[in-house]
């Protein structure tokens, strides 16, 4: 089978497209979050997407802004701002209600601020209080 100069372009067309959406599907699996014990998060981690399950610590607000930490045997620092705190507060997850000793499930980015690790949420719907 001989094939002209159309069918050379559509084939390389078609090869092309395949290529694109392997390298898609292969890069949105890269962004999913990975399931981490607190414990087990360090420095190396930050910029990681991450998923982590652990016991609220020292919840406190400051005008509508919610800080607290997620621990394990580790601990690590959660912040959660006024216009993030509304959504969640609309969707059914009101931080007000939010007391130490929660179990949470969250997802989110490693950061780290001031030598202190802590996870930025991914977004309002990040955060789900699991026992209470």
């Amino acid at each position: 089978m001989v094939l002209d100069g159309m069918d050379k372009l559509m084939l390389l067309s078609l090869l092309g497209a395949l290529l694109g959406m392997l390298t898609i599907l292969a890069i949105s699996r890269g962004m999913q979050p990975q399931e981490m014990k607190i414990d087990r998060i360090t420095e190396g981690d930050v910029g990681r997407i991450v998923a982590i399950r652990g016991r609220v610590q020292g919840i406190s607000d400051s005008n509508g802004n919610y800080f607290f930490s997620v621990c394990s045997t580790k601990c690590l620092r959660i912040a959660v701002f006024e216009n993030a705190a509304k959504r969640m507060a609309q969707a059914s997850t009101d931080l007000g209600k939010l007391r130490n000793g929660n179990i949470v499930a969250l997802e989110g980015v490693v950061r780290e601020y001031k030598d202190v690790l802590g996870i930025e949420l991914l977004d309002y719907k990040a955060l789900r209080v699991e026992k209470k």
